[in-house]
């Protein structure tokens, strides 16, 4: 009734990707099936977001015809295999593009390394809409035994992140 769409999120999906299953693999026990219920979602209206961390790059296009809307963290090497930009042409108009900023490095990287990244992630991906700005490890390498000047470090990459979004994010 207020005009919003369900949305669906699926996670794990690294579990269905190499290293654990091959291309063959996938499209044979994951494909048709996860592209049924895909599809059972947008006969609602619905939209399917997806969570999948690793070597994603290989997938993207055939993630899309499974009918997945929306693929988050997309994470740069070392972590995963994404190139935004790359992955922005190659599944941009299917696929809203979330994430590129490797957090789960903010304790070895300084507030500029993390300004840098967002504003690369978001000159490589956002141009004509399509992309949303995250992180890609969610506790941002957080680990309560850490001595408290790297909390603090961590606290200042988190905002310069933040800071970053917000200069280089808007849309005019």
């Amino acid at each position: 009734e207020a005009g919003l769409q369900p949305w669906f999120n699926v996670t794990a999906h690294e579990m269905l990707i190499p290293p654990w299953l091959g291309r063959r693999q996938f499209d044979e026990f994951v494909f048709p099936y996860d592209k049924e219920v895909n599809e059972a979602v947008h006969a609602i209206g619905g939209k399917v977001r997806a969570h999948c961390h690793g070597q994603v790059m290989s997938f993207l296009v055939r993630m899309a015809e499974m009918g997945i809307d929306a693929i988050e963290p997309l994470e740069p090497p070392p972590f995963g295999d994404v190139d935004l930009a790359a992955a922005k042409r190659l599944v941009g108009e299917r696929m809203l593009l979330s994430g590129n900023i490797p957090s789960q490095s903010f304790i070895n990287m300084s507030p500029e390394e993390v300004t840098a990244c967002v504003r690369g992630a978001i000159e490589a991906a956002a141009a004509g809409g399509g992309f949303t700005l995250r992180p890609t490890g969610g506790d941002a390498g957080v680990d309560p035994y850490l001595d408290k000047s790297a909390l603090l470090k961590i606290i200042a990459n988190v905002e310069a992140y933040m800071e970053a979004g917000l200069k280089y994010g808007s849309y005019s």
